[in-house]
Formats: C-alpha cells, sequence, structure tokens
C-alpha cells in the first residue's frame, strides 16, 4: 500500500529541485489540493470505456491523422505521454517522465498548468517510487491537471535475451522507453486492440517542432534544430547501453505475449520500422 504522506515523499528522495525543507513547506502550503488516487483495477472499471486503445506518440506523423480519423480515436480511449499536452487533442489517459534537467521540468510544469481546464477528466498514471522522491501533487500541483491519478507499482526489468519465452515475460517486462511502459499498462487495463499513433522512428522530429510555445526546446539546446532532427534516427530503435533496438524486444512480445492473449497491435504507417511485423491500422 502506498503511504500518502509527506515521509513517503522524502524517502528515497532523488528530486534535485526542492531541498527537504522546502519540500515540507510546500506540503503544508499545498494541504487544501484536491486529488484522487485510484489502482488499476479502479481505472479499468470506471474509465476505461472501450476495447481499443490508441497510443498517441509525438512523432511528426501526428500531423497526418485527418479530423475524421480524430473523431474515430475520440470514440475509443487514448493514452498521451510526454509533451503530447502541446497538442489539442485530450486523451483518456496520460504519462509522463519527468526531466532532470531543470529548464523543461519548469516547461513540463507550465505546459501542464495552462492544460488543466481541458485534462481534469484525463487519468494520469503515476509510478509509485515517485511519490517517494517528491513528485506528488501536495508538492507540485502544477503537475497535476487532473483530480485522479492512477499509482501502480513499476514492473520488473526483463533481462533480455533473443530466447525469451513466455516465462520469462512473466517475470519480467520492462526494458526501456514510455512506449514500452505503455504497453505494460494497456495489458494490464485489458485493451485487445492497441494502435500506436505518432510512433514512426523515421527521425527525432516531433510535430511540435515548429510550435512557437515549443521553441525554448531548440534554443536551449534541449533538443535539435529540425534540420538536424531529420536526419537522425529515433533513439529508441537503436541499441542502448547493451540494450537492443526496441523491434528486437516488441518481436518477441508480440509471440509469446500478445498473440497467444489474443491482442492485436497496429502501426499507423506502412514506413513504420515495426512494419510488416505488425499491420497497419485502418480507420
Amino acid at each position: 500500500m502506498i503511504k500518502d504522506n509527506i515521509i513517503g515523499c522524502i524517502l528515497n528522495r532523488e528530486d534535485k529541485f526542492l531541498s527537504i525543507p522546502e519540500m515540507i513547506y510546500k506540503w503544508h502550503k499545498n494541504k487544501e489540493c484536491r486529488y484522487n488516487f485510484v489502482s488499476i483495477d479502479e481505472v479499468k472499471q470506471k474509465f476505461r470505456k472501450s476495447e481499443k486503445l490508441f497510443i498517441l506518440g509525438t512523432s511528426e506523423a501526428i500531423d497526418e491523422i485527418t479530423e475524421k480519423q480524430w473523431g474515430h480515436v475520440a470514440e475509443h480511449d487514448s493514452f498521451a505521454m510526454n509533451w503530447w499536452p502541446y497538442h489539442r487533442f485530450v486523451p483518456t489517459f496520460f504519462q509522463t517522465a519527468y526531466s532532470r534537467n531543470r529548464l523543461a521540468f519548469k516547461k513540463q510544469m507550465e505546459l501542464l498548468s495552462s492544460r488543466s481546464d481541458y485534462y481534469g477528466k484525463t487519468v494520469l498514471f503515476l509510478r509509485d517510487k515517485l511519490t517517494r522522491q517528491g513528485i506528488h501533487p501536495r508538492v507540485f500541483p502544477e503537475l497535476f491537471n487532473t483530480n485522479n491519478i492512477c499509482l501502480y507499482k513499476y514492473p520488473k526489468y526483463i533481462r533480455f535475451s533473443h530466447n525469451l519465452t513466455e516465462e520469462d515475460f512473466q517475470k519480467g517486462f520492462m526494458l526501456r522507453g514510455q512506449l514500452n511502459l505503455a504497453l505494460f499498462l494497456a495489458l494490464q487495463l485489458g485493451y485487445k486492440e492497441i494502435i500506436l499513433l505518432g510512433i514512426e522512428w523515421r527521425n527525432r522530429v516531433h510535430f511540435y517542432h515548429h510550435y512557437p510555445e515549443a521553441g525554448w526546446m531548440v534554443e536551449s539546446g534541449y533538443k535539435k534544430p529540425i534540420e538536424d532532427a531529420r536526419k537522425m534516427e529515433h533513439q529508441t530503435n537503436l541499441p542502448k547501453k547493451r540494450k537492443p533496438p526496441f523491434t528486437d524486444y516488441l518481436k518477441l512480445l508480440k509471440e509469446h505475449v500478445l498473440d497467444k492473449e489474443g491482442i492485436k497491435l497496429y502501426v499507423q504507417k506502412k514506413d513504420n520500422p515495426m512494419h510488416p511485423l505488425l499491420d497497419v491500422y485502418e480507420f
């Protein structure tokens, strides 16, 4: 059981932006903050409305989705990640990695706070350990633009090999990246169809790359200029610290988990590195 108290926020603290006295001060200052912690099971029962989940990445391929197609997405459930709130579409679920870069962390708070009027019904997913690192609505209310927060236990890491079995996936699941985590949560929530939109891995250009409000990213060096980013392969599909490209992991996940449980996973376009392993979704 996750302890919702200031002691829990301080234990194993990794947050570098606040001292412990500052954290305690903000905890008491924000005592009127309203939030509701819900479990995975409660999300399944109260917030899931479809058997189909669209996972929303932030590649420039998002701009290729038509208004009619967005209407179709809105009829089902959606799970957005990271800097998605720059987009006008409001997802059913949202999760982000909280930056250790001081400027980026500040910009995350500004962005999420500016979207609070729209995200009131969106469920925010928060790994349990973060509440022990100061990422808590009583400490950083600006990060929580919703009243519904799903605290979940982070999956165990899997020791990758090309001989992974079904039993290995029962012992561990996490290899690398936000998509890996989104797939874990999608399976926990029981979806039978999962569609990846804006997850093309053609380059490192994001849909918001040219947005004036995101101009700070290039100006500060947080992101490469769009001309350079277009020439760079997406890091998720490159080897990293003895971990393989994510497509290697995905092949085994599909064989040993998705196919056996009758779960269909789709991509947005044929030029996706995961096609033809994964079919293209037909709107």
